[in-house]
Formats: C-alpha cells, structure tokens, sequence
C-alpha cells in the first residue's frame, strides 16, 4: 500500500470520527437511549457487512461463534455504556 492510500484511509477515519459526536447530538434530541444505542448498531451492521462483502473477506461465523458476538453485543450495549 503506497503513502497516499494510506494517508487517505487515515483521513477518513479521522473524518467519521470527528462526525460521530455531532451525529450523536442530533441523535441524542430526537430518539430515546436504546432507540439511539440501536440505530447506531444497525448503521455498523449495514457499513461492516457491506464492507466484508466488498473485500472478499465474508465467512459466516459458527454458532458459538454468534452466541459470543450477543454477548459481547449486549454487555457493550447495557453494561459498559
């Protein structure tokens, strides 16, 4: 990966970053806790897989393997925020 790829991924990163907290803003005035902790989940369902799905890199994970990803999910959610 040459420099300018890389200095453009960095970029990106930075700017979805800095639009997390004014999102969250407008966010925060219109939808209760967990309607917003949900919307947020969904929008990174929808961007992870859709990226998977673009890099060529989709395996479906096991069945204990989805059972860790709830909980891991839910204690994120409910315990930790």
């Amino acid at each position: 990966m040459n420099n300018v790829a890389v200095h453009v991924k960095l970029i990106l990163v930075a700017a979805i970053w800095g639009l997390g907290w004014p999102a969250g803003r407008v966010v925060a005035t219109e939808l209760p806790p967990i309607g917003s902790a949900w919307v947020r989940y969904v929008m990174v369902v929808i961007v992870f897989l859709s990226f998977l799905k673009w890099s060529n890199q989709w395996v479906l994970p096991s069945k204990t393997q989805w059972k860790h990803v709830a909980w891991i999910g839910l204690f994120s959610t409910f315990v930790y925020q």
